[in-house]
């Protein structure tokens, strides 16, 4: 049986990390899940999110390690960062992005799911922004991992900060 081992995950991660621009991308904008308080769960053959809002450029790109201490909460777990060159002291097989949305820069809406985008294609003349609206998206590329969430009510005067932990998990196969 042939394994993909932790330090080839790592090597993987670390270039996938320090080559691709990622976009924060929100969705599901007008429909409510069926329990707004209570979303279901993540599918990982989802390929797009519906209904988008718009997108914005991750603003923290870092690889990150399981930690009990971690300042950053994820799901229930603690993470600490960790910089390329300690990545594989730390068995550091996951990744962590940041943005934070600002009122008077994202469009106002209300959304229910986030994930992150890589090989967006902005149309012409828009190829410089960090904030894209879909009628500025040429192409969207690829979902690479995304949440659903309660309701996020976008008003005038908030900000509204997006975290999400991706893991890239070493494995046997048959």
């Amino acid at each position: 049986m042939p394994a993909t081992v932790t330090s080839g995950m790592i090597r993987s991660l670390m270039t996938f990390k320090n080559n691709e621009v990622f976009w924060f991308i929100v969705g599901r904008t007008q429909t409510p899940w069926a329990s707004e308080s209570s979303p279901p769960a993540e599918v990982t053959t989802t390929t797009t999110l519906d209904e988008i809002g718009g997108l914005q450029k991750a603003q923290t790109v870092s690889l990150c390690y399981p930690d009990p201490n971690g300042a950053i909460q994820f799901r229930g777990q603690n993470y600490s960062l960790v910089n390329d060159d300690n990545a594989y002291s730390y068995s550091s097989n996951y990744v962590y992005l940041s943005t934070m949305l600002m009122f008077d820069q994202f469009p106002l809406v209300t959304f229910r799911q986030y994930g992150i985008q890589v090989g967006v294609v902005p149309t012409t003349g828009n190829e410089s922004k960090v904030i894209l609206t879909p009628s500025q998206v040429r192409s969207y590329g690829e979902l690479i991992g995304y949440v659903n969430i309660p309701p996020i009510i976008r008003t005038v005067g908030s900000k509204n900060l997006l975290e999400i932990v991706l893991s890239f998990v070493p494995e046997v196969t048959t």
